[in-house]
This record gives C-alpha cells, sequence and structure tokens, in this order.
C-alpha cells in the first residue's frame, strides 16, 4: 500500500487499485470512494490526486480536474495547494493550477526520472 498525507487527511493505495481516505474533507479531499486502477497517489492542502493505468489522472480538486482533462502517458503525479504536476511516461513533465510563481513552468523539463515510491 501506497500513502500520502494532505494537510489534515491521509490516503492510502491499496494493491487492488483502489483508494481510501481519511481526516478532513475539505474541498471533498477524501471523496475517492469510487476510484479504482489508481496506481499512484499524491496529497496535499486539500486535494488528493491519483493516477489510472491507462495514464490518465484523477483529482478531488474539481478546477484542476478541468485543467487536466487532456493529460495523457502519466506515471506520476504531485499535487500543492493550487496546482499539479505530473510525469509522462517519457520523462517530460505537465502542470496546471495556479502559476503566480513559476510553479508550472515545466514546459522545457526533459529526462525527468520517476522516483522510486515503494
Amino acid at each position: 500500500m501506497a500513502i500520502a498525507g494532505g494537510d489534515a487527511h491521509s490516503v492510502g493505495l491499496r494493491s487492488d487499485g483502489t483508494v481510501v481516505a481519511t481526516g478532513f474533507n475539505g474541498q471533498n479531499a477524501c471523496e475517492v470512494g469510487d476510484w479504482t486502477d489508481i496506481v499512484a497517489i499524491d496529497a496535499a492542502s486539500l486535494v488528493t490526486a491519483g493516477v489510472r493505468s491507462d495514464g490518465t489522472v484523477v483529482t478531488t480538486d474539481w478546477a484542476l480536474a478541468e485543467d487536466i482533462k487532456g493529460w495523457t502517458s502519466i506515471v506520476d503525479v504531485r499535487v500543492s495547494a493550487g496546482f499539479i504536476v505530473g510525469l509522462r511516461s517519457d520523462g517530460t513533465v505537465v502542470a496546471a493550477g495556479v502559476n503566480t510563481d513559476g510553479e508550472c513552468n515545466v514546459w522545457d523539463w526533459v529526462n525527468i526520472k520517476l522516483p522510486n515510491r515503494n
């Protein structure tokens, strides 16, 4: 089981690809009960995100969900307060959300390595 923690919630990825979450459910951070086929998770602030085995991404943040609709080939994801970053299988990176300080300026990132998340 992989685990992640937000500011006030905890998230777990079960070996069958389902996700569990507990804690403060602000902004629906724990609304992951129908998530299936998940291979990676992350949580931060009041947001939870997951990567499906088909390379698409799901998130509990409705605004970010709109921003990531076209994402494909994602193998890992990280969320923070207001933005999300995805690693594609080819080593490129995509980002969406609040970009106040340039946190989403990743268009030229290449050869990024998948972390060991055992």
